[in-house]
């Protein structure tokens, strides 16, 4: 799709989320450029980009697919998928046509992704997805980071959340980079969940040891009291295929005594296994114990 102008809002923020978790470090053989390759290839998708800030595109919107949306969308590194083969990734935030945000608090961030071969000497442009998936809040897309799903498979984990009402949710997503383009294949796999915001009293008693008062504990129930998070990895596969995704939780949650109806703070462990399904990753063994909200 064409830009609609080039815009100049350096101050778009590519890597930030309204809940941030760290991830996975970048895995041995996957590479990303910046530089002078990240600004060639991105002039060879968009002749009129003027070497700074953002191209203004259109794209299904956030919360109805039919319908278009603006975006200023931010080059933000190139991936070697191989030899011959190059992944441009841009970081898109809803805007005007002048490139300015606009984004509503619900409104996530975009992820665009634009591939490139070399022929005669010469990158050339084989690709263009300017959505491949949103995410996050506040114009937002969340922390992407380059990840090896395994040998000769780069990826991409985008780790975005939101804020509000108390709660403070985290979720991931995997986007492989494959010489015939990009592929969502994990999406919004929730790695964290929490609700400290909500009666206060309930950080301190899940996570200080600090027992609540009797005013404060007819207030919390196992839907308002939880705290859990998530650590992920990829556990490698014998030989070429793509790993597994391995989650590993651990907080704290309110429950109730069914017989007695007495509170008390539990302990939350649990692993949840994803295995490549061939179209993309499946739940194998384990559940989500970061609640939903």
């Amino acid at each position: 799709m064409k830009p609609l102008r080039a815009a100049t809002c350096a101050s778009i923020l590519l890597l930030l989320c309204a809940c941030q978790r760290p991830a996975p470090a970048d895995g041995a053989g996957a590479r990303a450029e910046s530089g002078d390759e990240l600004k060639a290839l991105t002039h060879v998708a968009f002749p009129a980009w003027k070497g700074e800030g953002a191209v203004v595109l259109q794209v299904p919107s956030f919360d109805d697919p039919k319908s278009p949306a603006t975006i200023a969308a931010t080059p933000a590194m190139v991936v070697t998928i191989d030899a011959t083969h190059r992944a441009l990734v841009m970081v898109g935030t809803p805007s005007d046509e002048q490139g300015h945000e606009s984004a509503a608090h619900a409104q996530g961030g975009n992820l665009g992704v634009y591939g490139f071969e070399r022929r005669d000497g010469h990158w050339l442009r084989t690709t263009a997805q300017d959505s491949v998936l949103w995410g996050g809040s506040s114009g937002a897309l969340g922390e992407v980071k380059l990840v090896d799903l395994g040998r000769g498979h780069p990826a991409l984990s985008i780790e975005g959340g939101w804020t509000g009402q108390g709660y403070d949710i985290a979720g991931l997503d995997l986007v492989a980079l494959e010489p015939a383009g990009a592929r969502v294949v994990l999406h919004d796999l929730r790695l964290h969940s929490d609700s400290l915001g909500v009666v206060e009293g309930c950080d301190e008693w899940l996570n200080k040891g600090q027992a609540p008062s009797a005013k404060v504990l007819a207030e919390l129930t196992p839907a308002n009291c939880f705290d859990v998070t998530g650590a992920w990895r990829v556990q490698p596969a014998a030989g070429a295929g793509l790993g597994d995704i391995v989650v590993t939780f651990a907080g704290h949650r309110l429950v109730v005594d069914p017989r007695t109806q007495a509170k008390s703070v539990q302990a939350v462990a649990g692993t949840l296994t994803y295995r490549d399904a061939g179209a993309g990753y499946e739940k194998a063994s384990g559940e989500n114990l970061a609640p939903e909200v």
